[in-house]
């Protein structure tokens, strides 16, 4: 149904290419449609990462393909409500143990699904508080235009009177 959300095949894909492509940051965020602070952020909390590359007294971040593949992984997994925390913990888990048995996945989806549940109710709560609320407003702006337009009537019927 969601071709773009295909969270654990994109975890688990092997490169494609065995030359390795660099990219400065700007490229990175063009190529992923990220801003450069997004990605700043994300090696910051450790879900990418760059080697440094001088160029005389500087250095700059240089960042491999697998890096674009990465972000289209974090932008996926956002997309289906994990936070950047469980991304992360997901990622490392990935790292450190390969991939996640069909067990997990199951524990993990679960979860996510439960809490997707409890935000549905919540949402739907205001939403029933919002619809009574906006149906008071027209009830009050009835009434209010009522006595404006019986005021209109009773100040004509008053000059009239005294013509």
């Amino acid at each position: 149904m969601y071709p773009q959300f295909k969270l654990w095949s994109i975890v688990h894909s092997q490169p494609t290419s065995l030359s390795i492509l660099v990219m400065l940051i700007g490229e990175l965020a063009q190529r992923a449609g990220v801003s450069k602070d997004t990605i700043r952020l994300y090696e910051k909390m450790g879900l990418l990462t760059a080697r440094d590359r001088p160029a005389g007294s500087r250095f700059y971040k240089e960042y491999e393909e697998a890096a674009l593949e990465r972000l289209e992984l974090i932008q996926c997994g956002k997309n289906l409500g994990f936070t950047l925390n469980e991304i992360k913990q997901f990622l490392d888990e990935c790292q450190k143990h390969g991939p996640l048995p069909v067990s997990q996945k199951i524990v993990l989806l679960e979860r996510k699904l439960t809490e997707i549940a409890e935000k549905i109710q919540n949402l739907r709560q205001i939403e029933t508080y919002l619809l009574e609320t906006l149906g008071q407003c027209h009830q009050e702006q009835a009434a209010s235009e009522a006595v404006s337009s019986q005021t209109v009537a009773l100040c004509s019927q008053n000059q009239e009177l005294s013509a």
